[in-house]
C-alpha cells in the first residue's frame, strides 16, 4: 500500500487532476476566469431537479480526460487515484482495481474495454436511486 501512495504522490500531475478537471469544466468561456455565470451554471448541475442527462453529461465529460467520447480503465483509475488523493485516503492497489473491475462490471455493456455514454446512462440510473 505504501509503495502505491509513493508512486501516486510522485505524480503531481494526478495530485491535483480531479481538481483541475473540475475547473475545466466550469470554465466553459476559457477567458482567464471563471465568472459568476459559469459558476451557478456550473452549480446547476448538482441540484435535485437537474436532468438527469445533464448530470451524466458532467460526470461523462469529467472522467473522459483525453476527450475521446469513451471512459477507459486508465482514465477511471487517474480519477479514482486522484479523488483519493485529493482527500488525503490511499487503497491498496488491489482494492483500487476492485473498484474499477466493478466499475466495468456494471457499466461496460459491450465489454470493449471501454465505457460509452450510452451505457452509463442505464448504469448511473441503476446504481443512484435512493430508498425513501
Amino acid at each position: 500500500m505504501e509503495e502505491l501512495r509513493l508512486a501516486l504522490l510522485s505524480n503531481q500531475a494526478e495530485e491535483n487532476l480531479f481538481l483541475d478537471r473540475v475547473f475545466d469544466l466550469f470554465y466553459e468561456k476559457k477567458n482567464g476566469v471563471i465568472d459568476f455565470e459559469e459558476f451557478v451554471h456550473a452549480l446547476n448541475i448538482f441540484h435535485p431537479c437537474a436532468p438527469t442527462e445533464d448530470k451524466i453529461d458532467f460526470s461523462f465529460r469529467l472522467y473522459d480526460l483525453r476527450q475521446t467520447g469513451f471512459i477507459e480503465r486508465k482514465e477511471v483509475r487517474q480519477m479514482v487515484v486522484a479523488t483519493l488523493l485529493e482527500s488525503g485516503m490511499t487503497l491498496s492497489y488491489e482494492f483500487l482495481e476492485v473498484i474499477i473491475d466493478k466499475t466495468y462490471a456494471d457499466s461496460d455493456a459491450d465489454l470493449d474495454g471501454r465505457i460509452n455514454k450510452q451505457e452509463l446512462f442505464p448504469s448511473f440510473i441503476f446504481n443512484t436511486e435512493v430508498d425513501d
